[in-house]
């Protein structure tokens, strides 16, 4: 997991991880999950 703070997204920090891959960006296991996306 990454934590910024600020947020780049928004709020005032971002939790994230680059998926499986450990990469920015993919789909189904490799895609990017961050606080900002929880509802996609």
């Amino acid at each position: 997991y990454q934590y910024l703070q600020p947020g780049t997204h928004g709020g005032t920090f971002d939790l994230f991880t680059h998926g499986a891959d450990g990469r920015e960006g993919g789909t189904g296991i490799n895609a990017d999950i961050g606080n900002w996306n929880l509802d996609d």
